[in-house]
């Protein structure tokens, strides 16, 4: 059982980090720190340019910190805070249900994540 939560902390915990680098440099197809401004300013997160880099900043960190287990309670919290953000900001709008691109989806993600 620890093995397997210790591969599902590092495998989560990476792929919040690598989102990070796609905000923030551009890696892994991401649209880097001009095209994620761009991004936030049209799904209303203003000023984009400020956003964007703190959005960035909250994944990479928040998910190194719970791959490598250091911090993790303030890891989950950016971490967290960035996908209800999204949650509200990109899909809050489109009501509750994922079938017209609502929230409950995401919004149950971020919860399993917080625990």
């Amino acid at each position: 059982m620890a093995a397997g939560l210790l591969l599902l902390r590092i495998v989560v915990g990476l792929l919040f980090a690598a989102h990070g680098l796609q905000k923030l440099v551009g890696w892994f197809g991401g649209a880097g720190l001009e095209g994620t401004a761009r991004m936030f300013d049209r799904a209303g997160l203003r000023p984009g340019r400020v956003t964007a880099p703190l959005g960035g900043v909250a994944e990479l960190a928040g998910g190194v910190s719970i791959a490598l287990g250091f911090l993790v309670p303030l890891g989950a919290i950016a971490v967290l805070l960035m996908m209800a953000g999204a949650v509200v900001a990109v899909h809050g709008r489109k009501g509750l249900w994922n079938t017209n691109g609502g929230a409950s989806s995401r919004s149950c993600s971020a919860r399993s994540r917080s625990r």
